[in-house]
């Protein structure tokens, strides 16, 4: 009889566990025209940005890598205050010290950056929604129904002034704020059913807000 090795386990057969990673790779605050994290980013990662513009101002992300940023991104407008904010994500083809976000004029501004692990290598991207309001309880709405079990759930809030952040996801990442202008929390959570997924996190006071929730299918 031969002898046997190690059971080996492999996506989407029983006895896999697929595993998401969320990994901060920072922050920047800025009132000009740019805001830059500098990072280093290799082939293979998947990076996920976002951004908060106090201004009515077109915003473009990039890389000294030349990676795409724009296949899969949303950007809006929070009315009332009529401010910018979106996210991008990337799968990183060619290696990268640095990303920014580059806005058409100067204002407040909050960009943060994280890579996503643990995704399927090609078209992870599967669902989102997104609200905007004023109020104290953000709410994105919910997606549609999951494509797969198992995928990684995304929290964003972009909100006005500086209220405390509570996220409703179980890995809160916290938020990073412009004083008393803007600021942007963050969170996420790995699930396990194909139901639909709402984010809906809870401010220390009322705000205006912008709230949405992106999925990606792990491997």
């Amino acid at each position: 009889m031969a002898a046997s090795g190690p059971a080996v386990t492999r996506p989407n057969v029983p006895g896999h566990a697929p595993v998401a990673t969320v990994t901060g790779l920072g922050n920047a605050l800025g009132s000009g025209t740019t805001s830059q994290v500098n990072t280093p980013l290799t082939a293979g990662q998947t990076i996920l940005v976002m951004y908060a513009h106090a201004g009515n101002d077109t915003a473009v992300v990039s890389d000294d890598g030349g990676n795409d940023y724009l296949t899969t991104s949303g950007t809006t407008v929070v009315p009332i205050v009529n401010w910018r904010v979106g996210w991008a994500v990337a799968v990183i083809a060619a290696g990268a010290t640095f990303v920014k976000v580059t806005y058409s004029g100067g204002h407040a501004n909050v960009f943060r950056v994280f890579r996503l692990g643990g995704l399927v290598s090609s078209g992870a991207f599967d669902q989102s929604a997104s609200a905007t309001g004023g109020s104290a309880n953000p709410n994105s709405g919910a997606t549609g129904a999951l494509s797969q079990k198992d995928e990684l759930a995304f929290e964003i809030a972009a909100f006005s002034g500086d209220p405390s952040w509570t996220a409703d996801f179980a890995h809160d990442l916290g938020k990073s704020d412009q004083a008393t202008i803007l600021g942007i929390g963050a969170a996420w959570k790995q699930v396990s059913t194909v139901a639909a997924v709402t984010a809906a996190p809870t401010l220390g006071s009322a705000a205006n807000w912008w709230c949405q929730v992106l999925t990606f299918k792990l491997a």
